[in-house]
């Protein structure tokens, strides 16, 4: 049996039943609905405290909660904001279709002059009536909200791609490559779109300390850097494209697909979207689109501090690369210093072994000697040496003095005064 007053409406209990077990299906069910909450039914005349609106956003999806109420989700995306009410991060609805419980954040003290309760369907009302009251155009926000003068760095894109040539694949336009841009991937007929689009980012961006650099030596792309760290970070706005496979010819039919190269068309659909293309900071959004009822350019106020958080990342990921790195070559300086103090106690021990052996040799030697001169003395009938005894005899005690340690020098180091540091023993 289904447990009752799950919080959950029929369109958001509906996509598990395809694609999971009943049992999965009262599963997650049941996941949303231990959350303990108190949620008042839909009105939109009736003011909605923090902690109502906090319950409900976090016990379905905004277009969900939109939906019951009859308004549109940007309405609830507006009234989270104005009262400071966090949301779920992107992909935690997915983690609850997978039966995972996503940690829920508290509801963060009231700040001062922040409302307490909001009416949602005052919000919607103010929306259409400031709908009605602004000129018709492509975007009403793009129009309200876009600088009265254009971006140097959209000025420059703009010379760009007016005349480029156009993709034969998916229709896009390409930049001319004397110019220098920021990146569009657009089709002809959303050029000015994408452009008032860039236009109003970049003052929205400037306004969130970044500055528009001028692309590095061989490269056309204008960079966008933010001034407090010094961090590029990459982005670019897109239209999006549809692929569809055409028709195949009577020949074609039969064949593996895969040796048609050419049966897929790419079609524009119109629907932009802006995409920030930094790994760093992970779990931090980085993509805006057109969506069913609301406009890219809705969303980009939401995008600027975004933008931030992104460089910020960027620039903790680069200063831990760069900690590593500091890391990686102390250890090899330490490594590197650690051989050669062993290099050189094998050389100090060598010549250690190496004059120890040659004062046991020269102390053979000298026995040798004595034995020598002793042998020539008894056999000469006088007891004297001649010339060429006495000679050998002098050249072996020569042999004897250079080969001893102790009588060659190798003491000699240690054997200085006391202020002197002594080296190579």
């Amino acid at each position: 049996m289904m447990p009752a007053n799950t919080g959950n409406s029929p369109a958001f209990v509906s996509r598990f039943r395809t694609r999971a077990r009943p049992s999965t299906v009262f599963q997650i069910r049941l996941v949303v609905s231990s959350i303990p909450v108190k949620c008042r039914m839909p009105d939109t005349n009736n003011p909605l405290t923090r902690q109502e609106l906090f319950n409900l956003v976090w016990t379905k999806p905004v277009n969900h909660i939109a939906a019951e109420f009859g308004i549109q989700p940007a309405s609830v995306l507006k009234a989270c904001k104005l009262l400071d009410v966090p949301r779920p991060t992107t992909g935690h609805w997915v983690k609850v279709e997978h039966g995972q419980i996503p940690p829920r954040p508290a509801l963060p003290p009231l700040a001062p002059g922040l409302p307490s309760s909001t009416n949602l369907g005052q919000l919607m009302r103010k929306r259409r009536r400031r709908a009605k009251e602004e000129p018709d155009s492509v975007s009403l926000a793009a129009v309200a909200d876009a600088p009265i003068k254009w971006h140097a760095a959209v000025q420059k894109t703009r010379a760009a791609y007016r005349g480029g040539d156009v993709d034969r694949k998916y229709g896009t336009l390409y930049p001319k490559s004397e110019y220098s841009h920021l990146s569009l991937s657009v089709t002809p007929g959303c050029l000015d779109r994408g452009l008032q689009l860039l236009n109003q980012l970049a003052s929205l961006l400037e306004n969130n300390g970044f500055t528009f650099e001028a692309p590095e030596k061989g490269k056309t792309q204008i960079r966008l850097v933010y001034a407090a760290t010094a961090t590029e970070v990459g982005f670019f706005i897109k239209e999006e494209v549809e692929r569809y496979e055409r028709e195949l010819k009577p020949e074609e039919k039969g064949k593996d697909l895969h040796y048609i190269w050419d049966r897929w068309r790419y079609k524009p659909t119109g629907k932009l979207r802006l995409i920030i293309t930094e790994f760093h900071p992970e779990g931090a959004r980085k993509s805006w689109g057109d969506g069913k009822n609301t406009k890219l350019e809705d969303k980009l106020v939401d995008a600027g501090p975004d933008f931030v958080v992104c460089a910020q990342g960027k620039r903790a990921q680069q200063l831990e690369w760069a900690e590593r790195e500091r890391r990686w070559e102390e250890e090899a300086r330490l490594r590197r210093e650690a051989e050669a103090r062993e290099r050189e106690e094998k050389d100090r021990r060598e010549v250690l072994f190496g004059a120890a052996k040659n004062w046991r040799e020269t102390e053979q030697l000298q026995a040798f000697r004595v034995a020598c001169e002793a042998r020539l003395r008894r056999n000469s009938p006088d007891g004297a040496l001649n010339q060429l005894q006495t000679g050998w005899l002098e050249w072996v005690d020569a042999v004897i003095r250079d080969t001893n340690p102790l009588t060659a020098g190798f003491l000699k180091r240690l054997e200085q005064p006391q202020d002197v540091a002594p080296t190579g023993l």
